[in-house]
C-alpha cells in the first residue's frame, strides 16, 4: 500500500492545560511512601483538559 503524503511535518503550535478551581481547601499533600486509592473516600479528583494546536504539513502524492 503507498502513502498518500511523503513525510508529514508536526510543529506544536500552542498548548493549553486548564484545571478547575477547588471549591475547598486542598488537602495537604500525601507523604510519598502512602498511596492513595483511586476509589478512597475523600480523595480529591485531579481532572484537567489539555488543548493542543497543532500544525501538519506534507506533500500529497499523486
Amino acid at each position: 500500500m503507498a502513502a498518500l503524503y511523503t513525510d508529514l511535518k508536526v510543529q506544536n503550535v500552542k498548548m493549553t492545560i486548564d484545571t478547575p478551581t477547588p471549591s475547598r481547601s486542598p488537602a495537604p499533600p500525601a507523604p510519598l511512601n502512602e498511596k492513595r486509592g483511586e476509589g478512597e473516600v475523600g480523595a480529591g479528583r485531579r481532572e484537567k483538559s489539555v488543548i493542543l494546536r497543532q500544525v501538519v504539513t506534507g506533500l500529497a502524492r499523486g
